[in-house]
């Protein structure tokens, strides 16, 4: 051990005057296994004092044999045998009074390979060796355990598992490298318990109640759930595993410490998916819409399943139906809420719970996306000393925990849907009538419609909202419903002004309030608006073919077809040829030869003019 530390010391020393070092090979590794050495010396050390219990008490030898009667000649010489001459062996009897008195002072020097493993475990995260470091760190939980410091053991290891349980975990599930995970959970679980924390003890018991995840607890989960049970009803565990052994002693000072814990009330809670608990949780909503109408019964569908291989017991079961955008905000009320009182889980059986959740109209005014936002266990009264939850969020439920995620195949997808959008109730009204309509630019259309109401009861108001779906592109402009002389009217019959408008829908909302209850319905009415002729230009030469561009010093014909979209008469068209320069007009540069009248008559006939112009 010290050859190993002290070449770790030289390597340190070479590393800082220039030798490059790397993650396989650098100072830690050689403080890892000094530590190593002193490890094995504890453990020699700590089986040679238990077999004393064994054997009969025998004293410290008197003339103590360890103290010389004279100074030592050389470096290493026996204090019991300065006065023996040539370097031979005392009498038996003074041989077996230093033996009895090295056993008795021969104790493990934990302090000394805590100082190793802190300085290699500095030397793995200087160098980027993470795995080691964690290892390193749980070297050094045994060792302040080993030292009845059970807090600083505890500390180090949920330092570990910060990183452990929430990173390392998926990946050695992945890998299938569950021995580390399991090592961690049993140590934290003692150390738990001689610290009476009730959070910890019962975070790493429900781990390890989870056989899939570690089939080696498989014959300590009787004796688990008994500990559990026992918090739960506030009373002190029993030892945190059967095979540690501890003293009476030892128990009536955990006894003690575990009375003062439970002196003042202790609550905890723990997220299930996070730490990989024995119980697994899904919810969906049982419909195959992903929109559905308020004024009907929408059924929500929990299912648990408990991994331990024995019975478990809540005391409540409560379900919590959200608001997605309340959720999101600071205030987090749900709609809805339901309870269960005393739910028990078989072993690997799955346990279904159904809730109807009634969609009344008043309280979904707008459309509003609901989801499942909480769902917990809880363990213990509320009234009672103890009392926690485990609890699962929106995201594990949906997504669910499989047992071996890696395993999972899509075939196992849950039934249902984790969320649904909830529309308000639609107005019993239905529109007749002329329920498309046809406008060119710059023309009245009319559209004749009539509303019916469909309920039995008399409604108390009733609200028609027109406005116009409009675009990006589209021409911002004045919806207006006029009469033939230009003016607002009542009736039954509307006159819809297209001429600054460019869109192709115009949904009305009809709104019906009966009780103090507003129900709408939204109706969607095409109007087709279009321009009353259309005009296509092309540039032509003297042979009657298309160019682009004609060229300077030549003669071309400018050609347009012009197409009416409606029955109107065009008599008169005008020419004027300008330039344009980065789109912008500069003048007329040309002028026509000659001025024509052209005459179109009915809907989709075409005419051609044609002028000629000289460059």
């Amino acid at each position: 051990m010290f050859q190993c530390s002290m070449f770790a010391d030289l390597f340190e020393r070479a590393v800082t005057n220039g030798l490059a070092a790397m993650s396989t090979q650098h100072p830690g590794i050689h403080l890892h296994a000094a530590a190593d050495y002193y490890r094995t010396a504890n453990e020699l050390i700590e089986t040679m004092r238990a077999s004393f219990i064994s054997r009969s008490p025998v004293s410290y030898p008197n003339p103590d044999p360890l103290l010389p009667l004279s100074p030592l000649i050389f470096y290493g010489q026996r204090p019991w045998r300065v006065s023996v001459e040539g370097g031979e062996l005392a009498d038996p009897g003074i041989e077996s009074n230093a033996r009895i008195a090295l056993e008795q002072r021969c104790m493990p020097n934990h302090a000394q390979c805590l100082s190793l493993l802190s300085s290699a475990m500095s030397q793995y995260k200087k160098y980027k060796c993470v795995r080691m470091q964690r290892h390193a760190m749980l070297l050094m939980a045994d060792e302040y355990a080993a030292l009845n410091h059970h807090s600083k053991a505890l500390q180090a290891r949920n330092g570990l598992q910060l990183q452990f349980i929430s990173h390392v975990l998926w990946e050695c599930r992945v890998e299938n490298f569950t021995l580390p995970i399991a090592l961690l959970v049993s140590r934290s679980l003692v150390s738990a318990f001689f610290l009476a924390d009730v959070k910890e003890f019962m975070s790493a018991s429900v781990q390890m109640l989870n056989v899939n995840a570690f089939p080696n607890f498989t014959s300590l989960a009787p004796h688990l759930a008994a500990n559990v049970d026992r918090l739960r009803q506030g009373l002190t565990p029993l030892s945190p595993l059967p095979t540690v052994e501890l003293s009476e002693a030892q128990m009536e000072s955990c006894r003690q410490q575990w009375a003062r814990a439970f002196e003042e009330r202790v609550f905890f809670s723990l997220n299930a998916p996070r730490i990989d608990a024995f119980v697994r949780a899904r919810a969906s909503f049982l419909t195959t819409e992903l929109s559905i109408s308020c004024g009907s019964t929408l059924i929500l569908k929990v299912s648990l399943c408990s991994c331990s291989p024995v019975r478990i017991g809540f005391e409540r079961l409560r379900v919590s139906v959200s608001d997605a955008a309340a959720v999101r905000s600071a205030e987090r009320s749900p709609l809805f809420e339901f309870l269960t009182e005393n739910v028990e889980l078989e072993p690997n059986v799955e346990a279904n719970f159904f809730y109807g959740i009634p969609l009344n109209v008043a309280d979904f005014p707008e459309t509003k996306l609901i989801m499942v936002s909480g769902l917990n266990v809880e363990m213990g009264s509320i009234h009672s000393c103890v009392y926690g939850t485990l609890d699962w969020e929106f995201t594990s439920l949906a997504i669910g925990v499989p047992e071996c995620s890696y395993k999972s195949s899509m075939l196992n997808s849950s039934i249902g849907l984790p969320s649904i959008k909830v529309c308000p109730s639609e107005a019993k009204v239905r529109l007749e009538g002329d329920l498309k309509g046809e406008a060119l630019l710059g023309q009245i259309g009319n559209l004749s419609l009539r509303l019916l109401y469909d309920d039995n009861e008399l409604p108390d108001s009733i609200r028609v909202n027109w406005h116009a779906e409009m675009t990006e592109e589209s021409v911002k402009g004045a919806l207006l419903f006029l009469n033939s002389q230009n003016k607002l009217d009542d009736s039954d019959e509307r006159i819809f002004d297209m001429a600054a408008m460019d869109m192709t829908r115009t949904p009305p909302e009809v709104l019906v309030t009966v009780k103090g209850t507003s129900t709408r319905k939204r109706f969607l009415i095409p109007v087709h608006s279009r321009p009353p002729f259309s005009i296509q230009t092309s540039l032509l030469t003297l042979n009657n073919e298309l160019i682009e561009s004609p060229f300077m010093e030549t003669n071309f014909f400018a050609r347009s077809d012009i197409k009416a979209m409606a029955a109107l008469i065009i008599d008169d068209i005008q020419w004027k040829a300008a330039v344009k320069h980065n789109g912008a007009a500069s003048g007329q540069l040309f002028e026509v030869v000659s001025e024509s009248h052209v005459f179109v008559v009915g809907q989709s006939q075409t005419s051609d003019t044609t002028k000629k112009i000289d460059f």
